[in-house]
């Protein structure tokens, strides 16, 4: 595997383990292929996602997560990525 698709396999993981991702990102990260890996990731397992950025942070969260019954600021919170760029949280 290469570095994107690692990433991308982390993110996706971390989002159907815990219904949100998160990944701080840098110049060096080619976001929109990273966001192309991990949807198509998605997709071949069958599972529904969204990807969006805040500021520099690339989340990726389940659309079935149950965190959607949570308020803004709680889910704000829970997608606080590392300060350090490419650690998924």
């Amino acid at each position: 595997m290469n570095a994107t698709a690692d990433l991308a396999e982390q993110l996706l993981q971390r989002a159907l383990a815990k219904g949100q991702s998160a990944m701080r990102c840098d110049d060096s990260t080619d976001v929109d292929a990273l966001r192309k890996v991990v949807r198509k990731l998605a997709l071949d397992r069958g599972v529904r996602i969204r990807t969006g950025m805040l500021d520099r942070v690339l989340v990726v969260i389940r659309v079935d997560a149950a965190l959607w019954d949570q308020s803004a600021a709680v889910m704000r919170e829970k997608l606080i990525a590392p300060s350090e760029p490419n650690v998924v949280s």
